[in-house]
């Protein structure tokens, strides 16, 4: 995961691309990220590594029937790979930062508890910072090959303005 994310953060400092949405901010936007995140990343390779999800999110979690409040299988593996523990807790923290109307200071902080001493609270920033820029750069490719992406690249600058803005706020 290091080795990749220092692969994307240089590529992404350099002048070998160029944007892909009509987002007049896109280049900047990323910039800005991967210079954020480039002194930060040998925190992350410090962690302890795991087997991480790659892609914790609630559709690949299966609730058991008779009350929904307890997951009785994790789904959907193929992003999985050796990384610390604050990769998944940082994907969860997206989704909330995203797509839900949760308040985000309680929920992650039910997700540190929930996840404990495995999960390194400094290591939000540079974790939720990685996971946008990889996730930048796998929908860059992406598009190449499915235009149906379109919609999904063209958030993409606005998602890492809205992350950079709250990781920048976050104390590390």
């Amino acid at each position: 995961m290091l080795t990749e994310m220092r692969a994307l953060t240089e590529r992404s400092l350099s002048d070998a691309w160029t944007p892909v949405t009509g987002d007049a901010t896109e280049l900047d936007a990323v910039r800005r990220m991967a210079s954020w995140l480039s002194p930060r990343l040998d925190r992350l390779g410090d962690a302890p590594a795991q087997l991480v999800h790659g892609d914790w999110a609630t559709p690949n979690l299966l609730f058991e029937r008779r009350d929904g409040d307890r997951v009785i299988a994790v789904l959907d593996w193929q992003c999985c790979a050796l990384g610390p523990v604050i990769a998944d807790v940082a994907q969860a923290v997206a989704g909330v930062l995203m797509w839900s109307r949760l308040p985000v200071d309680p929920t992650v902080d039910a997700m540190f508890a929930a996840y404990g001493a495995g999960a390194e609270r400094r290591l939000l920033g540079p974790a939720l910072a990685a996971h946008w820029l990889r996730n930048y750069w796998w929908l860059r490719a992406e598009l190449a090959r499915d235009s149906r992406r379109r919609a999904a690249m063209d958030r993409q600058p606005a998602r890492l303005r809205a992350v950079l803005a709250y990781v920048t706020n976050l104390r590390d």
